[in-house]
């Protein structure tokens, strides 16, 4: 949404003020922008903050130039970062996917080897 409003020729956004309560931009999203946008995505955030009204954002996987922008900030952020520990793969865990992979996904023996290398 916010890279579709500053890449967009339309100047008139007056029927999007103030209509968003926090900004969610996912991990994928980031591979679509222009590298100005990355370098400069604190600016941009606090700018349509003020215009789209939004006071929350939430990254998830934020690119490392997005996540330094935001810790050498001089700006009273309120930043919160919650990471994720995923459990260990185990040895039979491996062994299950070996050989049960094939009676529950079709035609993707590539992929399992792919897991398993």
């Amino acid at each position: 949404m916010l890279v579709r409003l500053i890449d967009s020729k339309e100047s008139s956004t007056e029927d999007l003020l103030n209509q968003y309560d926090f900004l969610i931009i996912q991990s994928d999203e980031y591979a679509g922008v222009a590298d100005f946008f990355i370098e400069e995505f604190l600016v941009y955030s606090l700018l349509f903050a003020e215009k789209l009204g939004y006071d929350e954002i939430y990254l998830h996987n934020p690119p490392a130039k997005i996540l330094h922008q935001i810790e050498i900030s001089k700006n009273n952020l309120d930043v919160t970062v919650y990471n994720h520990e995923h459990k260990k793969i185990e040895i039979k865990h491996l062994k299950s996917i070996k050989n049960d992979f094939d009676k529950v996904i079709y035609g993707q023996q590539n992929v399992k080897n792919e897991l398993l290398a």
